[in-house]
């Protein structure tokens, strides 16, 4: 999140005649059509869509992110009903461990995952899907000067989809009301960053552009042999616009363990949008989605009102399968990215951009 902008420079995009709405064909990363594809209760791609069963899903959502008295994962109640008033269909629900904890415990500890529970659970009432995003453990094996793509996830993953709901008794791993899990979206820039400890200590961690590569196509593997069930995506890249970023997005989209490519589009992101798209689409045959994108209410909610719309139009451009904005909330200040009933006009446009 640290090169958020609120500004768009304009759109660039390419043509697709991919109506939200359609079915058609599934196909493999190779591009080779799928011809007995069974229909089960889990999302799965169709081609340049998802599925769920016998019916086209478009999963759009929000983040939510740092519980309030109103929402998040502390409240699941009110972020469903906000979700509900904005016409979400789905939460993208990250943020929930402790990202200064340390790993070994934080990452399991049973009071957050029995919010998590909690969480699906409500959300499953409501009829709201849930996308499951594991990116805190990175955050906390970087804040306790840990690299995160050389450290072991194994023990983490296994614990995630094995675990079974403390309210509906359903395993992660065979939960139809997840519709997809992601690993670790955002990853600086390859090379050297320094971080704290919860000590204080600083520490250096290093990596390069083919050991990024190897961490998603080792997670994901490992995940797949766990799961078979659910869509996978190493998370929503960004930086990619950057010439320099080392980040190989062609190689860890095109993993076969990963299903779908998934963008961040803040700042630059935002143009540079058509040619990934383009390469998912057309080279490895996989839907794509916009995992995070949003602006603060520092704009002015009639301003951010037009550029809600403006992303909007873009995701839908460029043959987005889904689109998830951060994050639905209801803080009013001018450093959050929060839109609810105090941002009107924000919210309208959410509203306004909701599939049919």
């Amino acid at each position: 999140m640290s090169r958020r902008r609120n500004w768009i420079t304009g759109v660039l995009v390419i043509a697709l005649v991919l109506p939200v709405g359609a079915m058609v064909p599934s196909v493999t990363a190779s591009g080779a059509s799928v011809t007995n594809v069974t229909v089960g209760p889990f999302m799965r791609v169709c081609g340049a869509r998802f599925c769920i069963g016998s019916n086209a899903f478009y999963p759009y959502g929000a983040t939510t992110y740092q519980s309030t008295s109103q929402a998040g994962i502390d409240n699941p109640a009110g972020a469903i009903s906000l979700a509900q008033s904005q016409h979400l269909n789905t939460i993208r629900l990250v943020n929930f461990l402790n990202p200064h904890g340390r790993p070994g415990t934080a990452a399991y500890d049973p009071t957050t995952w029995a919010k998590v529970d909690r969480f699906i659970a409500d959300a499953r009432a409501a009829n709201i899907k849930v996308l499951l995003d594991l990116s805190d453990y990175r955050a906390e094996l970087w804040n306790a000067c840990t690299d995160p793509y050389t450290h072991g996830w194994a023990k983490f993953l296994t614990f995630v989809a094995n675990r079974v709901n403390s309210v509906t008794g359903m395993t992660y791993k065979s939960d139809p009301e997840i519709v997809m899990v992601t690993f670790a979206g955002e990853p600086l820039p390859v090379g050297s960053h320094t971080f704290t400890d919860g000590r204080g200590r600083t520490c250096t961690i290093s990596y390069s552009t083919s050991q990024l590569t190897r961490f998603y196509a080792s997670i994901e593997a490992k995940w797949r042999s766990l799961d078979p069930n659910h869509l996978t995506a190493a998370g929503g890249l960004s930086n990619i616009d950057l010439p320099h970023s080392g980040i190989d997005w062609q190689s860890i989209f095109g993993n076969p363990d990963n299903d779908v490519c998934a963008f961040k589009t803040y700042g630059h992101m935002f143009t540079w949008l058509p040619t990934g798209a383009e390469y998912c689409l057309l080279v490895l045959h996989k839907p794509w989605f916009n995992d995070e994108w949003g602006f603060t209410q520092s704009m002015g909610d009639d301003v951010r009102a037009l550029f809600f719309k403006a992303e909007l139009a873009n995701n839908l451009a460029n043959g987005a399968a889904g689109n998830f904005y951060w994050n639905a909330n209801d803080r009013i200040s001018p450093t959050t990215f929060d839109v609810g009933p105090g941002t009107p006009l924000a919210q309208a446009a959410v509203v306004a951009g909701a599939p049919a």
